[in-house]
């Protein structure tokens, strides 16, 4: 009989444990999703108000929305502008601190590009909007030493976007930046010793040994920038929040992505049925990412 108790606690004993964890993710993933799905069906003018179901009304709207289309491209533009410059950035600044011989000094740097990292996103728009100031800005400073006339950086429709691209790429690279150095430093140091026996120079040593062996790194560090870029909400509602209407996403729009157009028309517009169905829309497009993180990552990699 005892062994049969024991038996039973055995089988129970993952059930049990797993328990909380599902309530957790009833409360707090399953329940809201599902209450964003009945809100992206209704037409509603406050969450205390919701009216009956409009069906795909809300859906049919926002695919007759130039801004939406408008966020959505920008959205996209802004996740490309990231991946293409944080991956590279990162890798390379991993690999300087990793030539590094003197511990105190790469534990300095790391530190130093970490920084960022750890600082308030908040602090960190405000600050540099004191850099992209027009009149009295560190940026245009810079650019009068070489020559290059003052720019309205939040102000130009034409580099509003790459501004704020700039600011979240400054403050996020550190942290791709440590996980480039972990995979780094998961690498043999043989390896490089026996290529640079053989003669081999930096950039076939970077091909042949660096790339591959880091390659599930670079796929990771890809999809989590792709999120990370999707979501970027902080910077933009804080940097371009016009003085007149206060509104966020100029000038003119230019800065508008799929989270400051959802925030505008939830707390700004109380057109909650069309703020639920862009949240919506950015949810299945981060969940598509998520998958293919997963598929690729049943790659059996080969070194």
């Amino acid at each position: 009989m005892q062994k049969l108790h024991g038996h039973k606690r055995k089988v129970l004993f993952p059930y049990i444990v797993a328990y909380p964890v599902l309530f957790y993710i009833m409360l707090f993933f399953i329940l809201p999703v599902l209450y964003l799905l009945f809100l992206s069906l209704s037409s509603t003018d406050q969450f205390s108000k919701i009216s009956i179901f409009n069906e795909l009304d809300n859906y049919q709207i926002l695919l007759k929305d130039k801004l939406f289309w408008k966020a959505f491209k920008q959205t996209f533009i802004l996740t490309g502008i990231r991946v293409i410059t944080i991956v590279p950035l990162s890798l390379l600044i991993a690999m300087g601190i990793n030539s590094i011989k003197n511990t105190r000094l790469r534990n300095f740097y790391s530190i130093a590009y970490f920084c960022p990292v750890i600082t308030s996103t908040a602090g960190v728009a405000l600050i540099w909007m004191w850099i992209y100031d027009p009149s009295l800005g560190l940026a245009n400073y810079i650019l009068s030493l070489v020559g290059i006339q003052k720019q309205s950086f939040l102000l130009n429709t034409d580099i509003s976007l790459l501004s704020i691209a700039v600011v979240s790429i400054w403050k996020d690279i550190g942290w791709y930046m440590v996980i480039f150095f972990a995979g780094l430093q998961g690498i043999p140091e043989h390896l490089y010793e026996a290529a640079e026996i053989d003669g081999v120079n930096i950039w076939s040593r970077f091909r042949y040994i660096t790339f591959p062996l880091l390659a599930p790194t670079f796929l990771l560090i890809m999809v989590v920038v792709m999120i990370n870029s999707l979501r970027e909400f902080t910077s933009i509602f804080i940097m371009t929040r016009s003085t007149i209407s206060g509104e966020p996403g100029g000038p003119v729009n230019s800065t508008l992505t799929l989270s400051v157009y959802m925030f505008k028309n939830a707390f700004l517009y109380n057109k909650y049925g069309l703020a639920a169905a862009i949240a919506l829309i950015l949810l299945i497009i981060l969940a598509i990412f998520t998958i293919i993180q997963f598929r690729l990552y049943r790659v059996e990699w080969e070194y």
